[in-house]
């Protein structure tokens, strides 16, 4: 039984480890786009 709960723990945490991953590149790819557009816009201006 603790064997089985210990297991779930573990299938949960990897899950989130793993959706923690993906919106955090998704994150600095956003915020590097905005920083990349800024410049940009501050090299036309």
């Amino acid at each position: 039984m603790l064997r089985l709960l210990s297991f779930g723990l573990l299938l949960v945490m990897n899950e989130l480890l793993l959706r923690g991953s993906v919106w955090l590149i998704v994150y600095y790819a956003y915020a590097s786009d905005v920083q990349q557009c800024g410049n940009v816009a501050n090299g036309l201006s």
